[in-house]
């Protein structure tokens, strides 16, 4: 038999929650510097030049990827992938630019945008973050195999690299025509 008065006894969800009461400040209650998001920025490089991923882009990093190879076409087209469902053609950006090839060895796939925009891209380490709110725009354009010239929005030098904020959808759908050998 239970003990009904004991249930008269007991405390309001709303007395129980609100029972305990702390003199640490929350974190909620600090005024922390706030960081403008809009600000951070990603990006990936190949020694001297970075390429900075754009604005509101998503992308991801895949560890453990295959890439499917493709018959003749240009070597910097490594083939594609099979990013859950679809397929996402795979670059090799040191072949494409002739940057240094010197036994690259890419450990991570980097898959820039979504749908029929995104491309991937083999690259060695992760992304870093960038924070660019102090960066300066610079005229500085790296010499590359391939111009890209028309499809940048903005380049910085920092600390002898050279950033380059491109339109990767737009600057990939122009090389389409020159992947078959």
């Amino acid at each position: 038999m239970s003990d009904v008065g004991a249930l008269d006894s007991w405390m309001s969800p709303q007395e129980a929650l609100s029972r305990f009461k702390s003199d640490e400040m929350s974190l909620l209650d600090l005024n922390l510097p706030s960081v403008d998001e809009s600000k951070i920025r990603y990006g990936f490089r190949y020694e001297n030049i970075g390429f900075i991923i754009g604005k509101g882009v998503l992308s991801e990093v895949i560890n453990d990827y295959v890439v499917y190879p493709m018959p003749n076409c240009s070597d910097w087209l490594t083939g594609l992938a099979n990013v859950r469902g679809n397929l996402v053609p795979v670059y090799d950006l040191r072949k494409l630019f002739q940057l240094e090839v010197a036994e690259s060895f890419y450990k991570h796939l980097l898959v820039i945008d979504q749908g029929s925009d995104s491309v991937g891209v083999l690259i060695e380490d992760l992304p870093q973050s960038l924070e660019t709110i102090d960066w300066k725009p610079s005229s500085y354009r790296p010499k590359l195999a391939v111009n890209i010239s028309e499809y940048i929005k903005a380049s910085y030098l920092i600390d002898a690299v050279a950033w380059i904020d491109f339109d990767h959808a737009e600057f990939f759908k122009s090389i389409k025509d020159s992947v078959a050998v």
